[in-house]
């Protein structure tokens, strides 16, 4: 697996305003995440997993040291999880709110929420 210098994280700001002994946590997970998607995982057609599964780690392992294979389930989950979304939770966001909303972070968002709750179920 290759590594990425701490370094690289910060630049594109992943890392902003992580407090620093997690820092060394969110390297090691954003390395197996991408090399996980760049060689083990079949990308998505619109690319949903990828563009939001680092996010969603860096949020949810603020809270939370999720394993590589946690993160592993989230991946796969999210194609899945995300068509729901579109199909059956934004038409409704869509009429009660303004026409320009960010689906992905609004998806991200209630995606984190329950992720938490259910770990707080589990942990």
């Amino acid at each position: 697996m290759k590594k990425r210098k701490k370094h690289h994280w910060e630049k594109i700001g992943l890392l902003d305003n992580v407090p620093e002994d997690k820092k060394n946590y969110f390297n090691n997970a954003f390395d197996f995440t991408l090399n996980y998607l760049l060689s083990d995982h079949e990308l998505s057609n619109d690319g949903t997993p990828e563009t939001l599964i680092f996010p969603i780690i860096r949020r949810i392992g603020i809270e939370y040291e999720i394993s590589n294979d946690e993160i592993i389930e989230m991946i796969n989950e999210l194609p899945e999880k995300y068509k729901d979304f579109q199909d059956n939770i934004l038409p409704h966001i869509m009429l009660h709110s303004y026409s320009t909303i960010d689906a992905e972070a609004e998806f991200g968002s209630l995606y984190v929420e329950n992720k938490i709750k259910e770990l707080n179920k589990i942990k």
